[in-house]
């Protein structure tokens, strides 16, 4: 495999000396000073092509090296956008070649802007001239030696802040992205780093599951690191415990049976917080729904999608879809079926809020993602809110074992091992 090392080149000879001796790379790419037009000086580039030079030294060919003029050596930002401009099409010229950094010349801006670009791109490995020191400032001549430097924890805490951005974001699927280079990459971890990224890779997983509402797979994954999420896993399996619950028509006494109603609650205002509108709206309403389907079949043992028709009253069946001898009832249906009941309490609420109902209804079908062509503003979600508050309201009067909801963590805080 080629060996590709970017130096940056300074006054004096020794160090890229030693870094080429000692890598023997196939192509180098000198980083130098050009020409000050101020103080009439030449720039670093002299000492690549002079007459005892790096090429002249080391019988390079044109094909073996290419020099790049750094205009303002002291101008970091620079120097770092033109640093990771080289190290971006190196990489992308030569994904098979292994390429290094040496950033033992030049001036401290010219390394420290080199380091930090190199630091961006995972698979670059670092090596520098170390030496015994005569002084604070130079290495004793003879006794310099190239050594390759371990950078994998910098790199490592510079990823971690990142998935921690995409995180509080709820973008579990850019955080994995990352999760999927460090760990296909040459970063040298530490066994407590490996132990931290497994963390995060099975948390990263668990979460994206749950909010594409996989349930299960989000608790198989969760419960393996249970004492760093407690209360999630405590919501999680009761929302799979009221999904069986409704699925199986049999009330689960112990839990509240409509946390998955929450859960359809919490996934809105996530998507709301990324100003996914439609998508918020459209989970709002099927929690509006699922509720009335879930109250009646675990208070009145009805199933929206196949109601007796002795049951239905005679003002709706016109209007209702009829297969067979048993019906199906929309949302609004629903709720009138309860008057009908004699269910006072939550008809009572319906009526109270019919109105604003309905008009949330038509903003919801206005929807690209309902019956519409238009998109849903923020404020169109705002005046919706309200609905989410009576959703909780229906569920206190209904109910009274407590759902123990919780909100999506911001940040994954993992217990040190003991």
């Amino acid at each position: 495999m080629e060996k590709i090392l970017v130096v940056t080149v300074g006054g004096s000879p020794q160090p890229i000396e030693n870094s080429i001796s000692h890598n023997l790379p196939s192509y180098i790419v000198f980083l130098c000073s050009d020409d000050d037009p101020y103080a009439s000086t030449k720039g670093s580039y002299t000492m690549v092509e002079k007459h005892d030079g790096f090429v002249s030294k080391f019988n390079l060919s044109k094909k073996q090296y290419e020099i790049q003029k750094l205009t303002d050596v002291d101008d970091l930002e620079s120097i770092h956008n033109s640093c990771s401009e080289i190290i971006e099409k190196i990489t992308k010229e030569n994904p098979q070649s292994t390429i290094l950094v040496d950033y033992s010349g030049g001036t401290k801006s010219m390394s420290a802007g080199l380091v930090i670009a190199a630091l961006h791109f995972p698979n670059v490995q670092f090596t520098l001239v170390k030496g015994q020191r005569a002084d604070l400032e130079k290495i004793k001549n003879l006794t310099e030696f190239s050594t390759s430097i371990r950078v994998g924890s910098i790199r490592f805490k510079d990823q971690i802040f990142l998935i921690g951005n995409f995180i509080k974001n709820y973008e579990y699927d850019s955080a994995l992205k990352i999760i999927n280079t460090i760990t296909t990459s040459n970063y040298s971890l530490s066994n407590e780093e490996h132990r931290l990224l497994s963390l995060y890779n099975s948390a990263c997983k668990a979460f994206y599951f749950w909010d594409k509402f996989n349930h299960q797979s989000a608790f198989d994954l969760l419960k393996g690191i249970r004492k760093h999420f407690v209360k999630e896993v405590v919501f999680l399996e009761a929302i799979i415990k009221s999904l069986l619950a409704f699925e199986l028509r049999e009330k689960n006494e112990k839990i509240s049976n409509y946390e998955i109603v929450f859960d359809l609650i919490e996934n809105a205002e996530r998507k709301a917080t990324k100003k996914l509108f439609d998508d918020a709206l459209a989970r709002i309403y099927r929690a509006l729904e699922l509720f009335i389907q879930i109250y009646l079949v675990h208070e009145h043992n009805l199933h929206t999608s196949s109601i007796p028709m002795e049951v239905i009253p005679d003002v709706m069946k016109e209007r209702v879809f009829i297969e067979g001898n048993m019906a199906k009832l929309g949302l609004f249906d629903s709720f009138e079926l309860c008057g009908h009941l004699k269910d006072t309490m939550i008809y009572a609420s319906y009526n109270e809020n019919k109105k604003r109902l309905l008009s949330a209804l038509t903003k919801r079908n206005t929807s690209i993602l309902a019956h519409g062509i238009r998109p849903i503003t923020e404020k169109d979600y705002s005046d919706c809110k309200f609905v989410i508050e009576f959703i909780k309201e229906m569920i206190s009067k209904t109910e009274k074992n407590e759902t123990r909801a919780c909100e999506f963590p911001g940040t994954f805080i993992f217990k040190e091992k003991k």
